[in-house]
């Protein structure tokens, strides 16, 4: 649930209408970068559920943790993402139709869309119309570091557990003019004018992140003591099974060449006979002759 609702009757899909994922603040312990390379958050910013996608490793205050960002594919119109066509994103791509979110949760009737601050990864249309009838004589406005702009959460792997995070959005008006009375700005009809931008940003404190690194490392350290000794339990299994088999195995052999040799003496005996009889014989045919 997500302000007392179920589902978000303001989306136009089944899917859009869901409420999925974590707040952000929690995820699943060990993760995993192969299986877990996209995590699902509910954004309650955006007014719905999205995901975010694992950028790369960080080091804060001495531990690795991964940072997660949201995507572009999240703030692409419906033609080049069309799962957006649920959160009713047809215009230029890089912004998000939060009009009918307005109206129903407060009764706002204006067009109000949402994206990344400076229309980052907003069509150039969007800052044209800005630069060109607003601030002619500021292009550079748009000069930003986008990485800075951007909304990114960092998670400790092992815990799951959210230590940093950054949010920023913009919020904007589409100008509607029906007025031939309009003050001298020369805004044009329907230019998307940028109202306030929304920056938000935490981070757990240097001890607690020193805390938390040295019992994870203690843990760690404890498997590795854990590993080993299953290993030396284990070779001293087998060598105590070893031991025990051994005299059978060496009674078994002693018996096998105790055995040889009984057969080796048995044939020479044989061939001790078989002479004696060959020399007997020879004598009863001398005396048979004399």
């Amino acid at each position: 649930q997500w302000a007392g609702r179920t589902e978000l009757d303001w989306w136009a899909t089944p899917e859009a209408r869901q409420i999925v994922g974590t707040d952000g603040s929690q995820f699943h312990p060990f993760l995993d970068k192969k299986k877990d390379k996209h995590l699902k958050v509910f954004v309650d910013s955006l007014y719905r559920s999205a995901y975010v996608e694992y950028k790369k490793v960080i080091n804060l205050y001495g531990m690795d943790v991964w940072r997660y960002g949201m995507p572009k594919a999240e703030m692409q119109n419906a033609t080049e993402n069309p799962v957006n066509a649920g959160y009713n994103m047809w215009g230029p791509t890089g912004v998000q139709n939060i009009t009918a979110v307005m109206k129903t949760s407060m009764g706002l009737a204006a067009p109000v869309f949402d994206s990344v601050p400076y229309f980052i990864w907003g069509d150039p249309w969007y800052r044209h119309q800005i630069t060109l009838h607003v601030l002619p004589e500021h292009e550079d406005v748009w000069n930003k570091d986008p990485d800075s702009m951007l909304t990114w959460i960092d998670v400790e792997p092992t815990t799951g557990a959210t230590v940093a995070y950054q949010n920023r959005l913009q919020i904007s008006l589409q100008m509607v003019i029906n007025s031939t009375d309009w003050p001298t700005w020369n805004i044009k009809n329907g230019t998307y004018f940028p109202m306030f931008w929304v920056h938000t940003s935490a981070s757990a404190s240097k001890k607690t992140i020193h805390g938390l690194h040295t019992e994870l490392t203690l843990v760690k350290v404890a498997e590795v003591v854990v590993g080993c000794l299953a290993v030396i339990a284990g070779v001293c299994t087998l060598a105590g099974i070893g031991i025990a088999v051994y005299p059978t195995l060496v009674q078994q052999e002693q018996r096998h060449t105790l055995g040889d040799e009984e057969a080796e003496k048995l044939t020479l005996t044989k061939v001790s006979d078989v002479g004696s009889m060959l020399q007997y014989g020879a004598a009863d045919k001398t005396l048979n002759t004399a």
